[in-house]
């Protein structure tokens, strides 16, 4: 997909909605261009350097390490494609061929000026006006008419790629696309003169020279209040920039889509959709004139964005929740919940301090056991994820060991007023955390109230009361942040008000396992 430049317009408060996500620059690094994918957003910077992110923080839609700098930059589905400095053509995806072989560049004998992607092949424009395509074939998407010379033999000034098609505008003016694509009708020739275009799963459009937008083979029609400057479409989406640099824009069937749901507040210097394949998944993505890169949520939600602070530090934003278990003085149990997600080849490992001293750096396994004596009391222990690169995360609360109690205090606040379970009549006998028609359930086994003098059951979370009851469950989700790490406290409370009998479990509906379980 193309990339135009770009000033929003207020008026459009439907198109400029709250659900975008601003990414400024964390570390001073300015954009200049940026290409959306189906599954990994590239920006290009000042520098002519390139940098992606995918949903997952994985390397394998990432530069290679001896990519050249850049001129231009482009993405489709598992490819990303640019010019370098010497006007050559430099690809890179998830296979050294691509599954459609669209990473195998073909040999072209003169500078590029301008490139396009389409979801499965490229295009690109030499100095000389001849198109050249290569990757996925099979509506001939990758054939450019009379080798790559148009209709009229003179080459083209522009090109761009969908799903199955391509189109490029003619010397003359006139668009010319081609697919064996029968939906398209006879696009062979579109009379002009234009001077922009841009396609996508099911749109393609043209910008004309009087600054009108005209549209064929999809069912967005373009907006009216031109004259326009520039174009960009996507699945349900048609914008055009004024002269005044606003963006102003028509939706399929008439509404508003959150692909173009961009901040109302910023300004941008170029815009891009990728082509969708999967749906309304591709959102536009801005660059702002500050060289920022923003993108709407929709499709990307949880992205990391070039440039933004978890691009620059993936562990940015992650704080776990340690908790630990004193089965002596000598002996003591950590537990946290697994970071979880994957950095590809950046292992994750976790650093544990005690008192302030690193004392270990381990695996990412979710626990961890301090043999060693101890000389000091109490011990407070902390661990902070790292990764290979020299990513920190933020450093968990404190746990506080007292080795003369015995009293595991978390979070550095004062202990549960539990009696100690050896003199305690053992009435609340388990407690788990269970998944029942889409919530997130506490579920718990004890004696019934009324016997033995049992009042009913006191739902704790992080040691702060929130609930009081008779039964045996409740749903947590109405509670707290399920997507949070938790110590969920069950105590049987007496008729006196006086505490029982308790258990304890660590919950984060994020972790697969319960090794981090307490029952204290």
């Amino acid at each position: 997909m193309k990339k135009f430049l770009l000033v929003p317009c207020f008026a459009l408060a439907l198109l400029m909605s709250p659900a975008s996500v601003f990414a400024q620059a964390a570390d001073g690094t300015v954009f200049t261009d940026v290409a959306v994918g189906t599954s990994h957003i590239c920006g290009l910077t000042d520098t002519s350097e390139a940098r992606c992110t995918t949903a997952s923080h994985s390397t394998r839609y990432g530069p290679p390490e001896n990519l050249p700098l850049l001129t231009a930059i482009v993405a489709g589905d598992q490819h990303t494609c640019g010019i370098d400095l010497d006007g050559q053509a430099v690809c890179w995806g998830d296979t050294d061929t691509g599954a459609f072989n669209q990473l195998v560049i073909p040999d072209i004998t003169q500078p590029l000026e301008s490139i396009a992607a389409g979801a499965h092949h490229t295009c690109a424009v030499d100095v000389t006006g001849r198109v050249w395509c290569w990757g996925l074939n099979t509506n001939l998407q990758a054939e450019p008419p009379n080798d790559g010379l148009g209709v009229n033999g003179e080459g083209f000034v522009k090109v761009a790629g969908g799903l199955n098609f391509s189109c490029g505008i003619q010397t003359n003016g006139d668009i010319a696309c081609w697919t064996t694509d029968t939906r398209m009708g006879d696009t062979s020739n579109i009379p002009g003169p234009f001077v922009d275009l841009d396609v996508d799963f099911n749109n393609a459009c043209g910008l004309k020279e009087d600054g009108s937008i005209e549209c064929w083979f999809g069912r967005v029609e373009p907006p009216v209040n031109g004259p326009y400057t520039d174009l960009v479409v996507s699945f349900d989406a048609v914008c055009g920039l004024t002269g005044e640099g606003e963006l102003d824009c028509t939706f399929r069937d008439g509404g508003a889509s959150d692909q173009s749901a961009l901040n109302p507040n910023l300004r941008y210097t170029s815009l891009a959709s990728g082509t969708d394949l999967f749906g309304r998944q591709q959102p536009f993505c801005g660059v702002t004139t500050d060289g920022a890169i923003e993108c709407a949520r929709n499709g990307f939600i949880g992205f990391a964005v070039p440039g933004s602070m978890l691009d620059a530090n993936p562990l940015a934003f992650v704080r776990p929740f340690l908790t630990a278990r004193r089965y002596s003085k000598d002996q003591i149990e950590l537990f946290w919940t697994p970071v979880p997600f994957r950095q590809g080849p950046e292992q994750i490992l976790i650093e544990i301090y005690r008192n302030d001293e690193l004392l270990d750096t381990t695996l990412n396994s979710g626990s961890w056991y301090d043999d060693s004596i101890q000389t000091e009391n109490p011990v407070t222990y902390r661990i902070r994820p790292i990764n290979l690169a020299g990513d920190e995360a933020t450093f968990s609360t404190p746990v506080v060991v007292d080795n003369t109690s015995g009293i595991v205090t978390l979070g550095g606040e004062p202990p549960m007023n539990f009696p100690p379970r050896e003199s305690a009549e053992h009435i609340v006998r388990s407690i788990q955390v269970v998944r029942f028609a889409g919530e997130q359930l506490v579920v718990w086994q004890g004696s019934v109230p009324g016997d033995n003098g049992l009042k009913g059951y006191e739902l704790r979370l992080n040691n702060e009361p929130v609930l009081f009851t008779t039964g045996f469950s409740t749903n947590l989700s109405d509670l707290v942040d399920t997507s949070r790490c938790h110590v969920i406290t069950v105590a049987a409370i007496a008729d006196d008000d006086t505490i029982i009998d308790y258990r304890a479990v660590v919950f984060n509906r994020l972790s697969r396992n319960f090794s981090c379980l307490i029952d204290r």
